[in-house]
């Protein structure tokens, strides 16, 4: 995980990562936190299945600040994400 988060420090504002049941302990205790909105592609699909299992981490001072009442979370599209 320290790794994976030194890259979202160089080249992202924000990470978003599903977990498992089982893993979102990992997240949890590295200081993600679990994403209480929607989550969806851009385009006309939700995803519900990964509501409430998308974990969400921003670098400290990076000056970004995670507000779930702003809106849906959104991915970029990727083959195999949607069915």
């Amino acid at each position: 995980m320290a790794r994976l988060e030194e890259v979202v420090v160089r080249a992202y504002a924000v990470g978003a990562l599903s977990a498992s049941q089982a893993g979102a302990g990992l997240y949890r205790a590295r200081g993600w936190s679990v994403w209480p909105g929607r989550i969806g592609v851009l385009g006309p699909e939700r995803l519900p299945e990964e509501e409430g299992a998308t974990y969400v981490w921003a670098p400290p001072g990076g000056g970004v600040l995670l507000d779930p009442t702003a809106g849906p979370l959104y991915f970029d599209w990727r083959d195999g994400d949607v069915l």
